[in-house]
């Protein structure tokens, strides 16, 4: 067999194995997988978990919606304020370093209330019937937002 024989088989070969890779990572179902998107999860298990009807649904979109407007808009703020305050590490503009700290704070504390009031509107929208789910769902979010377990995961990884 010739080198380029050999060459033009192995080419095609690995072709092949990146064809069916890029197949099953893209059309196979992610939970079969073992992940979920991050950003569809925490929905996703909200609205299986609570058994929102088409109201409520739509309820939540809108909720969900008005969040990340806000989320974008205060994580963009921070982005900012973070790119100053590490400018100052140059020398130039150092007494600004602390009120840049203070206000990343601010804005992170801002982030954080933002997150909390998000679910405090969702329980708004649950049935009563709904309610003792929603405080064993809260109790689940409380561990999946935590930075402890989060580091305590990443640990055992």
């Amino acid at each position: 067999m010739s080198k380029m024989r050999l060459l033009s088989f192995a080419v095609g070969f690995l072709l092949l194995v990146n064809l069916v890779l890029a197949t099953f990572l893209y059309l196979g179902k992610p939970e079969r997988r073992g992940f979920v998107r991050r950003a569809a999860f925490p929905k996703h298990m909200v609205v299986e978990r609570l058994k929102l009807d088409a109201g409520q649904r739509a309820a939540y979109e809108e909720l969900i919606k008005k969040h990340r407007v806000a989320v974008r808009h205060l994580n963009k703020a921070i982005g900012t304020a973070k790119g100053q305050w590490y400018r100052t590490l140059s020398g130039e503009h150092e007494e600004q370093a602390d009120s840049l700290k203070n206000e990343i704070m601010e804005l992170q504390s801002r982030l954080e209330g933002a997150h909390f009031r998000h679910f405090v509107a969702l329980k708004k929208i649950c049935r009563p019937d709904q309610l003792p789910e929603y405080q064993r769902l809260t109790q689940e979010l409380a561990g999946f937002f935590s930075i402890s377990q989060n580091n305590d995961r990443a640990a055992k990884d």
